[in-house]
């Protein structure tokens, strides 16, 4: 299996580099492109890869179980080369005796190819429609191991002794579901897209969550959602576990609850009020508007305001402070030209944490480094290019700047975050990096697509990221069977 989709990788890798097919590209229609959705100028990697995991039955004709099935397979070639870091990355060797010790490095890198099988039923027919999804990925580590591959980095998956396991599989998705008119309950293991649970996807394969979503479109413009989830299976793990916090994850969440609503209307406007209990941790809230504002000579402008805010729950395992975020954003596009500026302030004595293995704050400041600690203020500017109009359909291009500062720690009263706030007084960081993405737009290679980024982050006054350079290659080449 591993020779195999070692063999896999470098096609993959041919194809993408072949000039035969970027001529074929470069004689495209530049109208061909189609600009990708607001939130992937956000994360470009993540927003946009799990929405397409989460399929949108309701817009699917009432074809029949099988009528209505897909099989699709998705090849992902993902490299991260993590360097210059400051403190150390994390690793784990024996001595001659054979005993476990640690030591760190200022380097790491792997590089993974995952291969996954998604199997989407359609619906019976009748009132009650049925179906089932399943999703089965393995992954392959190509280039890595205990010695190039971080445990604090979180590069992938590894056995007891640190040391990347050469192959790994897993059920990812497994889920039975049911539809009534315009909306859908599935129980079972899923990927999640929901503003304030959605899953991460910034490794090979996405993390996903045992539990039961809902979803409505019954009313036009309108989107409810709702879900309780009890475990998760991680982004490099192969089996369910306890949910915790991606900061404290000392911290175990027995289940996690939301439940909100998400509306389109005409002219330009969206609005989004969601809620999450994290039982006996935290409730957490999000309020998120933002209105396009249509001006002559083609430019459009779209201002955009979020509030974050999370409370002490239950027995408040994490401590009972309440830690609010401001952001306020504006986004002024012009051709093929976008640029987003946007403000953020962090209202609070503590970091504003959120459930592990989840991407459950993207309105926010968030890219290589997450801009929430207490009291933090930060700023980012992202620019995007599209090239469709100099004959390259698909070719984005992503550079941003951010910066954070006032991080101030020392009001923290003690806790489980006390680790990340000794020291911090005048915390400031902030990093600059660029990603080009190019996606086929016909061919054989239709949808394919191969991204880079790199990025240099840098921190002072005991900001808890540190410093580091990443360089990232991700490709990806989707087969659809049916």
């Amino acid at each position: 299996m591993a020779s195999a989709s070692k063999v896999l990788a470098s096609v993959f890798f041919c194809l993408l580099f072949s000039p035969a097919v970027y001529a074929e590209a470069s004689r495209l229609d530049p109208h061909d492109a189609e600009s990708p959705p607001d939130d992937e100028l956000r994360q470009p990697d993540t927003i946009k890869k799990v929405s397409a995991y989460v399929a949108n039955t309701h817009e699917a004709e009432e074809q029949g179980f099988f009528a209505g099935s897909h099989l699709n397979l998705l090849e992902r070639l993902y490299f991260r080369r993590l360097f210059n870091a400051e403190p150390g990355l994390r690793y784990q060797d024996k001595d001659s005796q054979g005993q476990p010790f640690n030591y760190t490095k200022s380097s790491a890198q792997l590089a993974t190819l995952g291969t996954t099988l998604s199997f989407t039923s359609g619906y019976t027919q009748g009132p009650l429609g049925m179906g089932v999804d399943a999703s089965l990925m393995n992954g392959t580590t190509v280039y890595g191991n205990r010695s190039t591959t971080s445990l604090s980095a979180d590069m992938a998956n590894t056995d007891n002794e640190g040391e990347p396991n050469r192959n790994w599989s897993k059920l990812s998705v497994a889920d039975v579901k049911f539809k009534i008119s315009e909306t859908e309950l599935k129980l079972g293991r899923q990927v999640i897209d929901s503003p304030l649970l959605h899953s991460n996807y910034n490794r090979t394969f996405p993390a996903s969550f045992y539990g039961a979503t809902l979803a409505s479109h019954e009313m036009e413009g309108f989107v409810l959602k709702a879900g309780s989830v009890t475990r998760v299976i991680g982004r490099n793990s192969t089996n369910e576990e306890p949910l915790s916090m991606s900061y404290a994850q000392s911290i175990r969440v027995d289940r996690a609850s939301y439940a909100g609503a998400e509306f389109t209307g005409s002219g330009g406007f969206a609005a989004t009020a969601h809620v999450n209990q994290l039982e006996d941790v935290a409730t957490q809230y999000l309020l998120e508007a933002k209105k396009r504002l249509d001006f002559d000579g083609g430019i459009h402008v779209t201002p955009e305001l979020a509030y974050y805010s999370s409370h002490a729950q239950g027995k408040a395992l994490a401590g009972k402070d309440t830690v609010d975020m401001a952001i306020v954003g504006l986004t002024t596009e012009w051709g093929v030209h976008s640029v987003l500026v946007k403000y953020q302030q962090v209202l609070g004595d503590s970091l504003f944490d959120y459930l592990n293995e989840t991407n459950s704050i993207y309105f926010s400041n968030t890219l290589y480094s997450d801009y929430q600690g207490p009291h933090e203020k930060s700023l980012q500017v992202m620019y995007k290019r599209n090239f469709a109009d100099v004959g390259l359909p698909g070719l984005l291009l992503y550079s941003w700047a951010v910066a954070g500062w006032d991080i101030d720690g020392s009001d923290y009263k003690g806790g489980v975050y006390q680790g990340f706030m000794n020291g911090v007084t005048n915390g400031r960081h902030h990093e600059i990096g660029v990603s080009p993405t190019y996606v086929f737009q016909s061919g054989k290679l239709k949808d394919a697509s191969i991204r880079v980024g790199y990025v240099v982050h840098r921190a002072t006054g005991g900001q808890l990221t540190g410093d580091a350079n990443e360089l990232l290659l991700v490709g990806e080449l989707p087969i659809k069977f049916f």
